[in-house]
């Protein structure tokens, strides 16, 4: 009983130094420098690039899971408006929903990162069946793919979170297919 009592104040005194302390920087989880607005970006100031969009995805669904994957073979070219020394960013978000009912709000998984130029690597994502019902077999489910590009005067980093400083939608396209 006396080892139990010591064991409880230990725990105690452990939450309590531990809520009393400082917050430090994890070892495990460096702080990543967030570098400022791109020097000399110009939205103003305009010039054609030439990026590469998707027009269909694939969409596999077994009994026990769903995929969705980049088809690079639909990759095809487009003009934009971009400007000066801005970088140019994509951004993703699914939506997977059983078919006759509104889409919720919130993608299931939304994707940042630059915008192909020569033609992106073949990215797969898996979703599995949840207790909740979500993927429940013999459910035909809608999945819709939005594709957003944009330019910002937000370098391209770990964690981006371009949305802030001279951020522009250049580009945007919904695309969907039945998956059954």
């Amino acid at each position: 009983m006396k080892n139990q009592n010591l064991l409880v104040i230990a725990v105690l005194v452990a939450v309590a130094c531990t809520a009393s302390a400082e917050p430090k920087e994890s070892a495990l989880r460096p702080a990543y420098p967030h570098p400022g607005p791109i020097a000399g970006a110009d939205p103003a100031v305009r010039e054609e690039q030439e990026v590469l969009v998707p027009t269909a995805f694939i969409v596999e669904r077994t009994a026990d899971r769903l995929s969705v994957s980049e088809d690079n073979r639909t990759l095809k070219p487009i003009k934009l408006s971009v400007g000066l020394k801005m970088e140019l960013g994509m951004e993703t978000e699914l939506y997977i929903y059983p078919v006759g009912t509104i889409r919720s709000a919130e993608p299931i998984s939304i994707g940042q990162g630059g915008v192909p130029r020569a033609g992106p690597s073949r990215a797969t994502s898996f979703f599995y069946p949840k207790p909740d019902g979500f993927l429940k077999a013999g459910t035909p489910y809608v999945v819709e793919l939005k594709i957003t590009i944009f330019e910002t005067d937000i370098p391209s980093q770990h964690l981006w979170s371009p949305t802030g400083g001279k951020y522009k939608v250049l580009w945007q396209q919904t695309l969907k297919q039945k998956a059954e």
